[in-house]
């Protein structure tokens, strides 16, 4: 089937405008989810840093109350959007998680932990037991500059993917409009340039 002048221009220019819209919003949304990610790591990393400095923390850690220590944490997690907060000792084992109580006593998984022992503050992105999540760990240092513990807050990655989707939903409706408003245009436009034309067909 031929395709007539009109309709072949009218099909370029809305594939041409639909090409850009896409390659746009690709970048907007590569934009604003690096945006999200950086955020969300200093965030982390505020909350894993004044967590550790807690002095009534430090001490039941001291003393291995693990009770108190879950009594202390979960006052601070239920405050916090953080999609979890743990507690781990010198050894790396969990003294508290907000999330799954049942792995207190069992080994922090993720592998990333060595250097947080060592008296480092990280963010890294691992697959934990809730999933793949961006996650900030300090240590907890007593009095004699000895690790003692660690803190380690986190983000699930798909919680993030979803703020990137929520904070782009906006420019996703203004970008339809405007395509929408391009299609008609493009159509009127070669509805002129065919009238301009005597609606002849140019070879």
């Amino acid at each position: 089937m031929k395709l007539s002048f009109q309709t072949k221009l009218f099909l370029s220019l809305v594939v041409f405008t639909s090409a850009l819209f896409v390659l746009l919003g690709s970048y907007y949304y590569v934009s604003i989810n690096q945006q999200i990610y950086q955020a969300m790591s200093m965030r982390a990393k505020v909350q894993a840093e004044e967590i550790a400095q807690i002095p009534d923390l430090k001490k039941e850690i001291a003393d291995h109350n693990i009770q108190a220590i879950q009594s202390l944490m979960q006052t601070i997690a239920s405050k916090s959007d953080a999609s979890f907060i743990v507690i781990g000792d010198h050894q790396g084992l969990h003294l508290f998680h907000s999330v799954s109580e049942d792995k207190v006593g069992k080994p922090l998984v993720g592998g990333d932990n060595a250097a947080v022992l060592s008296g480092q503050s990280i963010t890294t992105i691992r697959t934990g037991g809730l999933g793949i999540s961006l996650r900030s760990k300090a240590p907890i240092v007593n009095a004699q500059g000895q690790v003692i513990g660690i803190v380690s807050v986190g983000y699930l990655t798909r919680y993030l993917e979803a703020i990137t989707f929520s904070n782009m939903v906006n420019i996703l409706i203004v970008a339809a409009l405007l395509l929408i408003a391009l299609f008609i245009f493009s159509w009127f436009f070669t509805c002129n340039i065919k009238k301009q034309i005597c609606s002849l067909e140019p070879r």
